[in-house]
């Protein structure tokens, strides 16, 4: 099965996930069970199957779709609502997920294992990581904040609100 928007060929650039110690198939099973789960909270079940439906070789159709999928960028009175699309919105939610996941840590040089101490400070990955959740998180808010301000087009939008995640 192949997921629906993200290959593993996606996670290069910014969101590299190295191949030491992992398979394409490791990275294609996280993308196949965290990119439904991630579309159908930001959508809820109906707007989600709607979304889907309209969708041909991967790219939506639709111009009411095609604007939640792209990057977005639009003056709402005193506040702007942007998003960088929902391929990057998934690609940084799935990046946090695989790489917090493993017991390996994803460096410039690849994944590393590191040996545990008494205690340590958070690395610089964990710190990046949450960073790169929370980059996913603005597209999100701001693709439900888009929905809502334009109700009418999508009229069973049910998304659900993520919180920003923090080490304390």
């Amino acid at each position: 099965m192949a997921g629906i928007f993200l290959q593993p060929s996606d996670f290069k650039g910014r969101f590299d996930i190295g191949q030491n110690g992992f398979s394409a198939e490791d990275l294609q099973l996280f993308i196949e069970y965290y990119e439904k789960d991630y579309l159908t909270d930001l959508l809820g079940c109906e707007l989600f199957q709607l979304f889907i439906d309209d969708l041909d070789s991967g790219i939506p159709q639709t111009t009411i779709y095609k604007v939640i999928y792209n990057a977005l960028c639009v003056d709402n009175g005193c506040d702007i609502i942007k998003s960088e699309g929902m391929k990057d919105m998934l690609r940084a939610f799935i990046y946090f997920e695989f790489a917090r996941k493993s017991d390996n840590q994803v460096t410039i040089s690849g994944n590393t294992r590191s040996s545990s101490d008494n205690s340590t400070k958070p690395t610089q990955r964990e710190v990046s990581l949450y960073l790169f959740y929370n980059e996913g998180l603005n597209s999100y808010k701001n693709i439900q904040e888009y929905i809502c301000e334009n109700i009418t087009d999508y009229p069973t939008y049910n998304g659900q609100p993520k919180q920003a995640s923090t080490w304390l």
